[in-house]
């Protein structure tokens, strides 16, 4: 596989994106119509089983809101480490680049050296 290149942003987007699908999931009841089910044939095997399922639905419908949540979490934080990180290498690029010259200091430096460099060598 070839290098992938993500702006950071999108990373954030993405874990405000899953955030916000996580709360529209908890809001659906999925358990209701079983629930109805239980409660039109109370006492009967039907009814256990309704019942017993939409208490299933329920518990995987958080479990599933609770890991989107943290997931969401996770890209925004690893979106903030990203942004750190760059910012910590731009940075050292600018520390680094007021200690050794660019290449126009350096011709600079070349051209004002050079006549006496000349002088040198013909002695």
């Amino acid at each position: 596989m070839g290098d992938v290149t993500v702006p950071v942003s999108a990373i954030g987007d993405a874990g405000r994106l899953a955030a916000s699908v996580a709360g529209d999931v908890g809001g659906v009841d999925v358990a209701g119509p079983a629930g109805e089910i239980a409660a039109a044939l109370p006492g009967s095997r039907s009814a256990q089983v309704a019942a017993s399922a939409a208490q299933l639905w329920r518990a995987e419908i958080a479990n599933v809101t609770t890991a989107m949540q943290d997931y969401g979490l996770h890209l925004a934080d690893a979106a903030a480490a990203y942004a750190d990180a760059e910012q910590d290498q731009l940075r050292l690029i600018a520390a680094a680049s007021a200690v050794v010259p660019g290449p126009a200091a350096l011709v600079e430096q070349a051209a004002a050296e050079l006549p006496s460099r000349i002088r040198e060598a013909l002695g």
